[in-house]
């Protein structure tokens, strides 16, 4: 039987001089059985990588402009992602779940230069 639980509430919010932040707001937390982990975990990183593809392509066509921080993002990702697997991998072969968590830190800032 799987448990996984999802929750959305804003653990602490606190005003810094003007700047609001968001401390720890939970995306993933639970117990996930190897084909479920598989699954949450794609779709998070084949959604940022589409993200950063998206981008590059975007600034190729309108500026031609550099584009190399989101290619190398790309590569990190799919990186993270392979070793990941190996380890969803390695629990399903062991018939083992896995525990999974991931915080969102969220805080307002200046725009960078």
């Amino acid at each position: 039987m799987t448990v996984h639980t999802s929750h959305y509430i804003v653990k602490s919010v606190y005003k810094m001089g003007d700047k609001k932040t968001i401390e720890k707001q939970p995306l993933i937390k639970g117990c996930f059985h190897p084909d479920e982990a598989r699954e949450i975990i794609s779709s998070l990183f084949y959604n940022k990588m589409q993200f950063h593809s998206i981008s590059s392509l975007s600034i190729r066509e309108r500026t031609g402009g550099d584009t190399s921080f989101h290619e190398q993002r790309i590569i990190e990702l799919t990186k993270s992602l392979n070793e990941i697997f190996s380890v969803i991998n390695l629990a399903k072969t062991n018939e083992d779940y896995l525990n999974i968590s991931s915080d969102i830190h969220v805080s307002l800032t200046e725009k960078p230069n």
